[in-house]
């Protein structure tokens, strides 16, 4: 395939990547424009708000006290542990190296299943640095966004960005897109269980990065619930609509968070209404 003809991805490559094996997602093929917007928008699940409780009130004349809980927990707020001065080892706080060898081993492990063994010869190992720096250039690609990841790599000047294409070959940088997995396929519940996961392939990390959220801050009693949306333009069954928050489109994920400080203390992914007995 010719790389230059790929299609444009969405604004986030790590959130392509999350996505990219839903068979229900595929990247937009061209840029998004307005008149798109509402076309596609019956389309779109609109997302409920906080939902309402259907049970009718109760009404009495008899007056009641609620019973407040007093706050006792006495472990000094904020950080659980060191903050670093360098950026990266903040980073390792929450990506730890042994949750980027996991992804390494799970990487390598899939590139192997699904690389043809013509071609296999070809793969180099992903080892712990290379995730580090994927993840990094994902993260500066959403700091400079250009039209297509391929634009990185140009030699036109306008779209050229040395401190990515020096550090790492267009081609090289695809392979990991490609191939970057986070648990194996084998021990994913198929479509037609009761209990699948429709973000199954991302569970493990989402999980762990909700637990290290938890474990490195400790909270005041100030919390909040509420509703946060990650702007996602391409076309998934995760995808939410939601006209009244300032990004109208993307991928909705409840948090608990500080309301001192906005800190996010924990994280969930909103996949759809769960099903009860």
């Amino acid at each position: 395939m010719d790389f230059e003809e790929q299609s444009q991805p969405p604004e986030n490559p790590l959130i392509h990547a999350l996505l990219s094996e839903d068979t229900d997602f595929f990247p937009p093929s061209s840029p998004v424009v307005e008149g798109a917007h509402e076309m596609d928008s019956d389309r779109e699940a609109e997302s409920p708000s906080l939902e309402a409780s259907t049970a009718e009130p109760v009404w009495t004349e008899t007056l009641s006290v609620p019973s407040l809980h007093s706050f006792s927990d006495s472990s000094p707020l904020g950080p659980t542990v060191p903050i670093p001065a360098m950026p990266k080892k903040i980073f390792q706080l929450f990506f730890t190296p042994e949750l980027v060898a996991s992804i390494r081993d799970e990487t390598n492990k899939y590139a192997r299943e699904v690389i043809p063994p013509e071609k296999l010869l070809k793969w180099m190992d992903v080892g712990v640095e290379d995730i580090y720096a994927y993840l990094g250039f994902n993260i500066l690609m959403g700091l400079n966004p250009k039209p297509s990841i391929n634009d990185y790599w140009r030699k036109d000047p306008l779209y050229h960005y040395s401190p990515i294409s020096d550090r790492i070959s267009r081609d090289r940088y695809l392979e990991i897109h490609r191939h970057l997995h986070f648990v194996s396929n084998s021990t994913l519940a198929p479509r037609s269980d009761p209990n699948y996961d429709r973000l199954g392939k991302a569970r493990p990390l989402l999980n762990y990065l909700s637990e290290r959220f938890k474990s490195v801050y400790n909270p005041s009693k100030e919390l909040a619930v509420d509703e946060a949306m990650i702007k996602f333009q391409g076309r998934s069954s995760l995808k939410q609509y939601m006209p009244k928050k300032p990004t109208r489109r993307g991928i909705k994920v409840w948090v608990l968070g500080d309301s001192s400080n906005g800190y996010f203390c924990r994280l969930d992914v909103y996949t759809g209404k769960k099903k009860t007995n």
